[in-house]
């Protein structure tokens, strides 16, 4: 993505693009959402989770299709160990993982294809173009509540950008 924004950087002259800066850091954030049991707005939390210590040995612990509510995840919190993933599904309708850079990986669309399915198109490329519809306009949802659920844009940087 870096290396895409340098070329257009560099084709046009200026793109002023700049990444996403939350007011709440997204590991601290999941840390919250974990101890608490239940995440902000439409979000809930999947069953994967990775966990990496500060300390020089960089303890790592990995949760894949685990439920994330017992004592053990309790536990590494309290001992220190941080959220560097997070396995999230939004609105019932999209999954994915949180990392502690703000990246989403691993996005599902759950239901989204059949709904864009149901408009009866017949020709692959209307078909296309009303799923791609359909998902644009969810990731855009998503977005915006993630933005929100971590605080909102970090009001600091754009006090500066004006």
């Amino acid at each position: 993505a870096e290396e895409l924004c340098e070329m257009l950087r560099e084709t046009l002259g200026t793109f002023p693009v700049t990444p996403v800066d939350t007011e709440h850091a997204p590991h601290l954030a999941m840390a919250a959402w974990l101890r608490s049991g239940d995440a902000p707005l439409r979000f809930g939390i999947d069953q994967d989770l990775e966990l990496q210590g500060a300390a020089p040995s960089k303890a790592l612990v990995r949760y894949a299709r685990h439920a994330l509510d017992g004592k053990p995840v309790q536990q590494h919190l309290q001992d220190g160990l941080q959220p560097t993933r997070l396995g999230l599904t939004w609105n019932d309708r999209v999954s994915f993982v949180l990392t502690d850079k703000l990246q989403a990986k691993r996005i599902d669309f759950l239901e989204v294809q059949d709904e864009a399915a149901d408009g009866g198109e017949s020709d692959a490329h209307a078909r296309f173009d009303a799923d791609f519809a359909v998902m644009a306009g969810e990731l855009a949802a998503l977005l915006a509540d993630l933005v929100g659920a971590l605080g909102g844009e970090c009001v600091r940087e754009q006090a500066a950008a004006a």
